[in-house]
């Protein structure tokens, strides 16, 4: 349903079918080999969702599956599966008592990581607003292109070229705060310990370009 009715934004992969590691890793390649044809810089942003499966809100997932017109027969599956959930801590071989878990879905079973990609698909709709990503006038002169983002399952890449490695990096810096004020208001937050700044050139002459861009006020 996820893919025959596009259910879910195309730049998400991973947890469903035609979405492999392999299909990821081509699709950014080409974009890496467009960058070189055009002799631009690409630079890209990775980040890494926290904790992604643990922090699912039940009701908050059933109300984002509604919203795209899921039917009843399979939300009330979802709802009863996630119902009365519990979870137990062991170590050693020891398990402790199992509590009650109202947030958050176990990883391991292919239907959840379908799941889990309806609460975040809403981050991926996000850079279809011209609005919150339009290029500065002061940035025309570089020829940026359009932010781009890939998602594999709680994994993002941000990409954006031009002829200038500084410019991208303030683009990038403000398209990443969009991204986290989206991530806060799902009650989910970005690891900034996983975060990595990547350039993609052939340039055989580049200035040393930054090591780290601002991405909190």
């Amino acid at each position: 349903m996820v893919g025959h009715y596009e259910l879910i934004s195309g730049t998400q992969f991973g947890g469903r079918s035609n979405s492999s590691t392999i299909d990821t890793a081509m699709t950014f390649i080409h974009d890496v080999h467009f960058v070189w044809n055009q002799n631009k810089v690409m630079s890209v942003l990775i980040f890494n969702i926290k904790g992604f499966f643990d922090f699912v809100n039940h009701q908050c997932l059933l109300t984002k599956m509604q919203s795209r017109q899921i039917l009843l027969e399979y939300l009330k599956w979802a709802a009863n599966f996630l119902d009365n959930c519990e979870a137990a801590i062991c170590v050693d071989g020891t398990s402790g008592d199992s509590k009650p878990v109202k947030n958050g879905i176990p990883q391991g079973f292919p239907v959840l990581s379908i799941l889990a990609l309806f609460y975040s698909a809403g981050l991926l709709e996000v850079f279809q607003d011209k609005a919150i990503f339009s290029t500065p006038k002061n940035l025309e002169a570089d020829k940026p292109s359009n932010i781009g983002i890939l998602m594999y399952v709680d994994n993002g890449k941000l990409t954006v070229l031009s002829t200038s490695i500084a410019k991208n990096n303030i683009l990038l810096a403000k398209v990443y705060k969009a991204v986290d004020q989206w991530l806060w208001k799902a009650g989910l937050v970005p690891d900034q310990d996983k975060c990595e700044l990547i350039y993609y050139t052939q340039r055989k002459k580049c200035n040393d370009p930054a090591t780290h861009i601002e991405l909190t006020e």
